[in-house]
């Protein structure tokens, strides 16, 4: 997975998340794909794809970050020697970015496949770890909130090729009717719960998706382990 460590590192870097020009170097060592969990109104804490949970003891950083419940993130800190008691890490916070996220799911009818975009869209890399399945996508967009993103069994047509050693899985794009002048590249997340009786016995999954007018593969292995200087 180096290669997705190369693409968090940039990504870092682009969304400002750490800064390298002073002449005293105050930044992250660290980083993680989490799920936000909130405790209160101000307070919340983290759960990586690993299940560790990490408490952000502190948040001076990032003290305008309004958590919401279950939302994914890419996070950047280092580990505090003191101890949060009842969690596996506490950290001192320096960014978070939150990432599209959605739930992965089967398709089993005509008319909920139709209903389903199949924009443009490609898989740069990505990484199936616990219940999440997270890719780098790039895409056309002038306005990227307008993007939606989904990832679905299809049921209702066989794919056109097979390895029975993957799960077959389609990934789905809806550009909003974008009007699309610049490309894009980001993070997406796929909660898989719903599919782990179909990914059973499985070495991961195989991702359709369709860049342009081809339709394009994927495959994606399951992994056990975070990235480099992760969880």
């Amino acid at each position: 997975m180096k290669k997705i460590g190369l693409l968090l590192l940039a990504a870092v870097a682009a969304a400002g998340l750490s800064s390298c020009n002073d002449t005293k170097v105050d930044q992250p060592g660290n980083m993680s794909f989490v799920t936000v969990r909130t405790l209160s109104t101000s307070d919340y804490y983290f759960v990586t794809d690993t299940d560790k949970r990490v408490y952000p003891g502190d948040k001076s950083r990032v003290g305008s970050y309004v958590a919401k419940d279950g939302q994914r993130a890419l996070i950047t800190f280092n580990v505090l020697e003191n101890p949060a008691p009842g969690y596996d890490y506490n950290v001192a916070l320096y960014g978070i970015a939150n990432i599209y996220s959605s739930v992965a799911r089967v398709v089993t009818s005509e008319t909920e496949l139709e209903e389903l975009k199949d924009d443009a869209v490609l898989v740069r890399d990505g990484r199936l770890l616990g219940s999440w399945t997270t890719l780098v996508v790039r895409y056309a967009a002038s306005d990227a909130s307008k993007h939606k993103f989904a990832m679905i069994v299809n049921k209702v047509s066989e794919a056109a090729e097979t390895d029975g050693e993957y799960l077959d899985v389609e990934l789905r794009h809806d550009n909003g009717g974008d009007a699309q002048w610049n490309l894009y590249e980001s993070y997406v997340s796929f909660d898989m719960q719903d599919l782990e009786e179909l990914l059973g016995g499985k070495k991961g999954i195989r991702i359709r998706y369709k860049d342009g007018s081809d339709v394009d593969y994927f495959k994606l292995d399951r992994t056990t382990s975070e990235t480099e200087k992760t969880f």
